[in-house]
């Protein structure tokens, strides 16, 4: 009896060795998040930072305070809403969420312990005692297969957390943009004010000299009372897009200090050639769909090969009767396919893969058109913003130059010279929103195809003509 019950004891700790293998394994956040990080590559030149602790999360809030004590460039803007955006540190759990989803499908169902202790009428013979271990082998040989499951979702969950990152930036670059434009759009506007107000006081005194009519006067009024209400109109919508771009980096507007100017147009853009091909390469949404439909690859096959087979089980049992003698044996537990032979999950898992490969198809043909479009967007904004700087603009000030030089000869009037001002302001401020376009445009593009860094490039000192 002592020989089967150590026997009994040293099987049932070998198999229960055996099969919890890996059972202690533990995620590491911050190894899953330098996964994500890798994901993402050169598209996104900041740095990242998981605030998973109090020390992290110190040294982070430090680096934010330093960002906004200066002016905020592009850059440094994009920086301060990578460290600052608590949705992005959100997005970040879900790769360690994964990770823990890709360990447990290596992992084996723990083995059951069965204990049963069945009293007897007769005291003289004891109770009689009954132990069963049992563990469900068709783990072990689905093993390999959820694995592979688990890795393409693992890896899809990496690709969809980056491309939020990708996201993300593109917005910040489209709010900053946005908002240093109105600021820029705001100032000259009130220029244009300025010189209204001042040409309509000055038709005061020409008025009350009587050297100009109440038409011309009233002109003048109206001018003055336009280009206030285009103040307001514009300190409105500078207020907006400061707020805007305030609430993408978690900060109050109050906090933010931006330039007065956007950056010029580069001497030239660094467009690649072959861009749908490109982002069809590059975007993570891609990535990720694809990664969907290797999941889906993976899942069908697990799903038919062991459709029939849907749960088998292997157990040791030893049973002690009144008599205090021991019996110890295996047992096999396998479910007969008679009812469900694994049909709907077959059926579930083909759909859902003929889904994530129609899906894919429509991302890819939705992302070659939107390059198509960004692209068009870009060169035709620079177009434009071109055509003001090197004609519109000099134009105008040519025609102040002339008519300054026929007032000195006194072959106009003033006011001749005042509108030929205004118009060559307002030109300016049509320049201003052309290069915000363009830069919104190349925010657009890099977006577009996969989120590459925009490139102010060395020119870059203030959107001057």
């Amino acid at each position: 009896m002592h020989t089967i019950r150590s026997r009994f004891s040293h099987t049932a700790s070998t198999i229960a060795l055996t099969l919890s293998l890996g059972a202690c394994a533990s995620v590491n956040q911050d190894s899953a998040f330098q996964d994500m990080r890798a994901t993402l590559g050169e598209r996104v030149n900041q740095e990242l930072v998981w605030r998973g602790d109090a020390a992290a999360d110190a040294e982070t809030t430090s680096k934010v305070d330093a960002l906004l004590a200066k002016e905020l460039t592009l850059d440094a803007a994009v920086q301060l809403a990578l460290f600052n955006s608590r949705a992005l540190q959100a997005r970040y759990a879900d790769v360690g969420i994964a990770k823990a989803d890709l360990i447990a499908a290596g992992l084996l169902s723990n083995p059951v312990l069965d204990v049963m202790i069945r009293p007897t009428t007769n005291p003289s013979t004891g109770a009689n005692l009954e132990f069963g271990l049992a563990q469900s082998i068709l783990d072990i040989f689905k093993r390999p297969a959820r694995q592979r499951v688990a890795q393409a979702e693992f890896e899809r969950t990496q690709n969809d957390v980056a491309a939020a990152v990708v996201g993300a930036v593109a917005h910040v670059r489209e709010a900053y943009v946005g908002a240093v434009g109105a600021l820029n759009g705001l100032a000259v506007v009130k220029e244009v004010s300025t010189a209204a107000v001042a040409s309509y006081e000055l038709a005061q005194q020409f008025h009350k000299a009587g050297n100009i009519s109440d038409l011309q006067l009233a002109e003048e009024q109206s001018m003055a009372e336009d280009s206030a209400a285009m103040v307001d109109a514009a300190t409105l919508q500078a207020a907006e897009a400061t707020e805007a771009l305030a609430a993408i980096l978690n900060v109050s507007p109050e906090a933010v200090k931006l330039p007065s100017q956007l950056p010029a147009l580069p001497e030239q853009d660094a467009t690649p050639s072959n861009l749908e091909t490109l982002a069809l390469d590059k975007r993570l949404d891609i990535a990720a769909a694809r990664k969907t439909v290797a999941a889906g690859l993976e899942n069908l096959k697990l799903k038919t090969d062991w459709r029939l087979w849907q749960e088998i089980g292997l157990s040791f049992s030893a049973e002690r009767d009144g008599d205090k003698q021991w019996a110890i044996g295996p047992s096999l537990e396998i479910a007969l396919p008679l009812f469900n032979q694994g049909g709907p999950d077959v059926t579930r898992a083909a759909a859902e893969l003929f889904k994530a490969e129609n899906e894919l198809k429509d991302l890819q043909a939705r992302v070659r058109s939107e390059v198509r479009s960004a692209g068009f967007k870009a060169s035709t904004a620079r177009r434009i913003a071109e055509r003001y700087r090197k004609t519109i603009l000099p134009l105008k000030q040519d025609i102040v130059r002339l008519k300054q030089e026929k007032y000195n000869y006194m072959l106009i009037g003033v006011f001749d010279v005042l509108v030929a001002k205004r118009e060559e302001t307002t030109a300016y401020l049509s320049y201003i929103d052309a290069v915000r376009n363009y830069w919104l445009a190349r925010a657009e593009l890099a977006n577009a195809i996969g989120g590459a860094p925009v490139d102010t490039g060395p020119t870059a000192t203030g959107a001057q003509p």
